[in-house]
């Protein structure tokens, strides 16, 4: 399960969203999508990031900004 930002989904047709809804017994809905899983761990990142190497693709752009902004796993 992966949390979205509601921009995202008001990209997304919205006749293909109702087709992948579900509606939780908590009122929230469920959207499925097929996605590709990356065969990425946390200490590959670690590594990449100590490397120089980009990030990119690889995390939420979110993420990879924070991970930027407060230099993490640069020592």
């Amino acid at each position: 399960m992966i949390p979205t930002d509601a921009r995202i989904l008001s990209e997304l047709d919205s006749r293909e969203l109702q087709s992948h809804k579900i509606s939780h017994k908590s009122g929230r809905e469920v959207f499925l999508f097929n996605a590709t899983p990356m065969d990425i761990s946390a200490t590959a990142i670690r590594r990449l990031v100590r490397n120089g190497v980009s990030i990119k693709y690889l995390l939420p752009d979110t993420v990879e900004s924070y991970i930027i902004f407060n230099k993490l796993y640069k020592s």
